[in-house]
Order: structure tokens, then sequence, then C-alpha cells
């Protein structure tokens, strides 16, 4: 939906101060505006007029309010018009008669094309915010959709009232159909259980279970991760991730939800039934996907963890070996150089030295990494071993999925050992230690491959969970398959898209042909150059004759301006514009907020201008 261009629309009063800046975007009065009011009003009606005409063009609706007009709009109408208008004035000062009130209004509406609305643009406005109540968060964000809506087609915003009652209707019926599909999902037997549940008290945290829920998990230590995983299995035991609400867009569930986070528990008792069961599921709903998530990255950074610390023992392993190795050397060399040994005694104590050394070739530094982290097989399993409750899901013949459910089954079993005909795929990388003679190593290797590959297969989308936000299947993150067949069409059409892949094909194919031609011409000219790594260079370029007159531009500027500190400049540039109650949306409470506004903008500036330069 619009924003700052539709700032003012569907308001019905002017606010009590306007900064220069709004004044002159939102209520300015061009040139054919001013002629015609001189024109049609005589003198002294002509600020009024102007007044509601610039309010009718920013709103879209009339100006009845009989608040104080801000001085700034007063004093602007009187410069425009060339009139001494009053410092502070109100509706009711302006006009002392309702109907030239209302022939003002009038006459704007008419001037800019606004009409009143009539039955089949109700019908049309009625069609249209039932659709948009389908995405919208609340009412009142479906009534301002609806002022823009009339904004955009030059219809006269009607009554605030009439508006709300249309809206409040709409709203209704579609909290009667989510309550339905509600009813129709949800068996009543976990609705109940859930209602009945979340006002008891729970066994650890001494708080009740709702307030449990909605304390946010902390940082990713062992204890978060089992609380995290506790609050998921508890909701699961509720049913919720059975729950197929997919039909709501997402953002309208959190809506519902957050209603409950931001209220005390002991109020939610009091709603009314069907409110309150419609908060309650998405809640719960909304929640256990957001814990999933939170369990998921979690799990991730414990992982990144593990890794580090073995990458940390394997370098400091490899340094120590390389102290090692030197001792050696230097015990060699004092051999070979003792006079006073034999050549034969010589390579026997050479030998004697050499034997500590290992027979297998020396491993790459990510084997070696690999290999360390096998050795920290204890926190891995505790890590792996609770994922199994999430019911992950992946493409077919996925590895680490195959890997998971073989670890879940031998972990099930007992075993420490990984048997000798396992036939589970592994990667390259791991294979050599999980097909070794050694088996013990071999399942913890294989532990390893699996949470390192759950870990990179949810963050490549190909392994995901159904009750998850930012890890659920590619298809569920974008439009479902059922409402991209149903608004297929209506989504190509909007972004001027052919149905089929064949067309856009054959453009882009001839905007490729066109550029590899003009290609080849500047190639031909000498201006481009293929080098023998098939990469193009671009010629020198030949620098142009020096002109003068940005110099002189920037020098005559500088006079102007004269000797001035930036920040003098930037202060004097609001006080003249009012750009920082623009960015804040308000007046600046003190002066320590607008030094913070001002830097912002300068780092921002100056990051702007460095990536600028880097092109």
């Amino acid at each position: 939906m619009p924003g700052l261009e539709f700032r003012y629309v569907g308001q019905d009063r002017l606010p009590s101060r306007l900064s220069e800046f709004d004044v002159e975007r939102y209520f300015a009065l061009t040139d054919s505006d001013i002629a015609a009011i001189n024109e049609r009003f005589r003198r002294d009606r002509r600020a009024g007029v102007a007044i509601q005409l610039v309010f009718l063009r920013a709103s879209g609706h009339t100006l009845d309010h009989v608040g104080t007009v801000p001085r700034q709009l007063l004093r602007y109408v009187g410069d425009r018009l060339g009139l001494a208008t009053p410092t502070i004035a109100s509706l009711r000062t302006l006009y002392l008669r309702y109907k030239t009130l209302y022939d003002h209004q009038v006459w704007a509406c008419e001037y800019l094309g606004l009409t009143s609305i009539v039955a089949d643009q109700w019908s049309g406005l009625e069609a249209w915010m039932r659709e948009d109540a389908h995405e919208s968060l609340t009412i009142d964000d479906l009534l301002q959709h609806a002022h823009y809506w009339l904004y955009e087609r030059r219809i006269l915003i009607p009554a605030e009232r009439t508006l709300k009652d249309l809206g409040r209707s709409i709203w209704a019926d579609i909290e009667r159909d989510v309550l339905a599909m509600i009813k129709a999902t949800v068996p009543d037997a976990q609705l109940e259980r859930a209602d009945a549940v979340l006002s008891t008290r729970h066994d650890t945290s001494g708080m009740t279970v709702l307030e449990w829920l909605k304390t946010p998990p902390a940082r990713h230590s062992p204890t978060t991760m089992t609380e995290t995983l506790e609050k998921v299995r508890f909701l699961k035991e509720l049913g919720a991730h059975m729950w197929v609400l997919d039909a709501v867009p997402l953002e309208k569930q959190r809506a519902w939800a957050q209603r409950i986070q931001a209220r005390r528990p002991v109020k939610t008792r009091g709603l009314k039934e069907s409110t309150r069961m419609l908060e309650l599921v998405f809640f719960l709903r909304v929640t256990l996907l957001e814990l999933t998530d939170s369990l998921l990255y979690q799990t991730g950074r414990r992982v990144s963890d593990l890794v580090r610390h073995a990458y940390e023992k394997t370098r400091t392993k490899q340094a120590r070996s390389a102290v090692g190795y030197r001792q050696q050397l230097i015990a060699i060399k004092a051999i070979v150089q003792d006079k006073e040994q034999s050549a034969e005694e010589k390579i026997v104590e050479i030998g004697k030295l050499l034997d500590a050394l290992p027979d297998k070739p020396t491993a790459s530094h990510a084997a070696s990494v690999r290999e360390t982290l096998t050795d920290d097989h204890h926190r891995i399993r505790n890590l792996l071993v609770p994922l199994r409750e999430l019911g992950f899901e992946g493409r077919d013949g996925e590895m680490s999925l195959r890997q998971l459910e073989l670890v879940g089954k031998l972990h099930d079993s007992g075993a420490t050992e990984l048997p000798g005909d396992c036939d589970v795929a592994v990667s390259a990388s791991w294979r050599d230690m999980v097909e070794g003679d050694d088996r013990k190593r071999a399942l913890r290797a294989l532990e390893a491959s699996a949470i390192t590959g759950l870990r990179k297969g949810l963050r490549g989308g190909s392994i995901w969970i159904n009750h998850s936000l930012s890890f659920r299947e590619r298809d569920l993150l974008l439009i479902s398959p059922a409402q991209w067949e149903g608004e297929r069409q209506r989504h190509l059409s909007s972004l001027g898209l052919p149905p089929t892949a064949d067309p856009f094909l054959e453009r882009l194919t001839g905007h490729l042909t066109a550029g590899l031609a003009a290609l080849e011409e500047v190639r031909e000219a000498g201006r481009v150059t293929i080098g023998t790594d098939v990469a193009l260079h671009l010629s020198a370029l030949e620098a142009l004759p020096t002109d003068g007159t940005p110099k002189r531009t920037r020098d005559l500027m500088f006079k102007e301006i004269g000797n001035a500190q930036f920040a003098d400049m930037v202060m004097e540039m609001d006080a003249r514009t009012g750009f920082s109650e623009v960015l804040l949306a308000r007046k600046a409470r003190d002066a320590n907020e607008l030094v913070a506004l001002y830097a912002g903008l300068i780092a921002h500036g100056q990051n702007s201008m460095q990536r600028a330069s880097l092109r």
C-alpha cells in the first residue's frame, strides 16, 4: 500500500502543526488554483476556500472539523493569495454561515473532479474490501486501504461511521469464516484441552503455562535448547503441528497471535469464547513455528561452536606436532654429527627415534578437523538425539535424513559401534572414517556427518520442517500450490508476464543476440579486446578536455556561502525545511535526538559515497 505519498489520505481534520515541507508537499496551491479562486470568489472568501481545496486534495475528505487551522498553513495561504490572514483561526472564524462552507466544499469537489460514491461504486468497494480483508492485519488497516481505493478513483471519502460499519461487517464475516475453518481443522478435544491447560501452573517455572510459552528463548546454551525443545514438545502434544491453517496468511496469523502476546493472561480468560478461541489457536500455532525456528537457529549455532572448537584443537595439535617433529630432527642431527658412534650405531639410534612416527600418511587440515570433531561425540549425540522429535522431511535420497534415521535406530538399540554391513550413503569427505576399521569411530563419524548435513540441508532448502517459519518447504515459503493454481493468471497479468516461458525466453534471447552483435562491433572498432583469459578488456579511456564551468560554479557557490561549519549548515537547512520532523514523524524531543539524527544522515551519506566510488 502507498506510504509517504498518501500520508494524509482519509484524515478528516488538520493536524495541530505542519512543517514547511508538509505544506509545500501536500497542501500546496498551484498557479491555476490561485487563478480559479481569484476568478470565482471575492477577496474575503478566498482564504477559506483555499484551505478547503488543499485539504480535499491531500485527504480526499471534506474539512468539517472546527479545530484550529495550523499557523504554517494560514501563513502559506496568505502569502500565495496576497491576503492578510490571521495567525490563529478555525472554521468557525473563517465561516460564519454553514451554507458558505457547503458552497466552498461543493466547488472544491467540482474543481478537483471528485464525485460522491454511488450504489455501483459501493458494491465495487465492498467486493474489494472483502478481498483485502483476507490479508489486512487489523480493521484499521482495512479502512485505511479503503481510503486509498476511493482516493485513487477520485471518489469523495464518505462519512467515517458508514465506512466503519461496512468494515466491521466484512471483518466479522472474515472472523466467522476463519472460526469455521478452525473448527473443521482442529478437533474439539484439542481446543478444550488447549483452552484449559494454558491457565494452569507450569511444573518447573512457577508461572502459568501461557506465561511460560510467552517467555522468549535466551542464548544458545544447552539449557536454553532443552527448554525450547520442551516447549516445542508441549505444543506438539497439544496437536498444534497438525493444524493446517495455511489458508490464512501468515502475517494475519501473527496479528491474531500478537493480541494474546501483548495482553495479560488474566485478561484473556475474560474474552468472548469465539474471540478467545480464534486468538488462542493462532497463538499456539505461531508460537510453535517461532520456537521451532529458534531451536534450529540454536542448533546451528551450537554446531558452529563444535566445529570451531574442533578447528582450534586441531590447530593446537598440529602446532605441538610441529614442535615434536622439529625436536626429532634436532635429535637426528645430533646423532649424525656424533663422531664417536659408528655408522651402524647411528642407524640403530635413528631407527629408535623414527619408531614413534605413525605409519599412516599425513591427513589434510580439513580431515584432521573432522577427526577431532568425532572425539567430541558426547555433545554431538546430545545435540542430535532430540532433533529426531522435530520430524524432518526432505527430497528423495537426502543423505543426512537417512543417516539421522540410521543413527536413531542404533541409539534405540543401544549399539556403540557401526555395523560393518551398513550401506548408508555418506559424502566423500566422511567416507574414510565411516568405512574404516575402527567401528566406534565410524559411528561417531556418522553422527557428525548427520548433524553437519542437517545444518547444510536446512540452509539450502533440501530439508525442511512443516511447523517452521524459515525452514519450511520452498513452495510454502512463497505461494501455496493451491493458491498459485487459482491466482496464477492474475499474478502473471499484473507482472506483465506471458503464461508460458517460451515468449519470455525468446525476448531474452533477442536482447542477448543484439548485445553480442553490439559487442562484435566495438571489438572490430578496437574499443574492446578479448584477452587470453577469455575476459573482456576495455581500452584505456582518453581524458576529456578540461571544463571550467563546474569549477566556476563551485567557486561562486562557496563565495556565496562564505566560511561556515558543516554542522551549522545542517541545522540551518533543518530550520528552513523541517526535514527532521518529517524523518521522525514528530518534533524532536531534545537536542540529543537531533544530534543522533544528523549523525545518522551524515553516516548514511558517507556510506553511499563509498559505495559509489567502489563502483
